[in-house]
């Protein structure tokens, strides 16, 4: 194209009042005028490239096909394409709908993991409270011993002494089986489908020791 028709073709655009926007109405940007005439190009080629029926029908007769046949062959090749075409959007739709059923599965999933987790956590939040004053109560039983034990010290051998030295084992037993009932009970739900989804999500202790573990 010469730099004469490149001038002119913006000057006919604006007249015919049609074009692409630009500085002006109806006129068309120096830049999208290759792209203007190759679209242009391309699409007189697909006209040419492309044939009515009827030369169809003329191409069949050249070559001894009757032109009923060329019609019925054009049907059936249109229907051909529709069916297809037809099963591709229905094949989206069914992709659709599966995703969107797995996102549904998905969302169901999650919900009831939380909702489980939630309820896990009340119940070892209770547990684990009533292992932890056990466990105060376990270690006052035992210090009282001791202080008993110190204080009978040297005594004399009497029954009144073997029965608060007995009294005071007698507690620290009865304490510390409490605690082992509490803490075996924490351990039970712990590994529970609510406990697991609460100690996944609130990072709570997988297992609290007994008293044969020695940790209290």
């Amino acid at each position: 194209m010469t730099s004469k028709q490149q001038g002119a073709l913006p000057a006919r655009s604006a007249a015919g009042g049609g074009g692409l926007s630009g500085p002006g109405e109806g006129s068309v940007e120096q830049a999208d005028i290759d792209d203007i005439i190759g679209l242009a190009a391309r699409m007189r080629q697909e006209d040419i490239e492309r044939l009515t029926v009827e030369e169809l029908e003329e191409v069949g007769q050249e070559l001894g096909i009757e032109a009923r046949y060329v019609a019925q062959a054009v049907e059936t090749l249109r229907s051909r394409r529709a069916a297809a075409e037809a099963e591709a959007r229905a094949a989206a739709r069914r992709r659709r709908r599966l995703l969107l059923s797995a996102g549904l599965a998905v969302a169901a999933v999650v919900a009831l993991v939380v909702v489980m987790a939630l309820v896990g956590r009340s119940s070892l939040h209770a547990q684990l409270a009533q292992v932890e004053q056990q466990r105060a109560q376990v270690m006052s039983v035992r210090e009282r011993q001791r202080h008993i034990a110190e204080t009978l010290t040297g005594a004399a051998q009497t029954s009144e002494r073997e029965a608060e030295l007995i009294g005071s084992e007698n507690r620290v037993r009865v304490e510390t089986k409490r605690y082992d009932g509490a803490a075996a009970e924490y351990n039970r739900q712990a590994v529970s489908l609510s406990g697991t989804a609460a100690r996944w999500l609130f990072d709570l202790p997988a297992r609290v020791p007994l008293s044969s573990d020695g940790d209290i």
